[in-house]
């Protein structure tokens, strides 16, 4: 199946380009703010990208976004400090 990479019937196949982007910087924390301006958008769209995220993961909270992202994903080091 195509589940170890992620694409479930819930899962990232049903997010746009741009809120897969979106979601591995929650991943790693940042703010609407910071990733704003990292993908060099307004913070009113960020909102928005995340609440159609939250909707179609069926989750409310960022948290929970996070937790499914790094469940799902299966990408190695997502959510850790990056090295200096």
């Amino acid at each position: 199946t195509s589940s170890h990479l992620g694409v479930t019937p819930h899962g990232v196949s049903r997010l746009s380009p741009q809120e897969r982007l979106i979601l591995p910087l929650l991943a790693e924390g940042k703010t609407n703010k910071e990733i704003a301006v990292q993908l060099r958008l307004s913070d009113k769209t960020v909102k928005n990208y995340l609440a159609n995220i939250f909707d179609k993961l069926h989750v409310k909270r960022r948290t929970e976004a996070v937790a499914w992202f790094m469940k799902e994903s299966h990408i190695p080091g997502v959510g850790q400090s990056p090295k200096l």
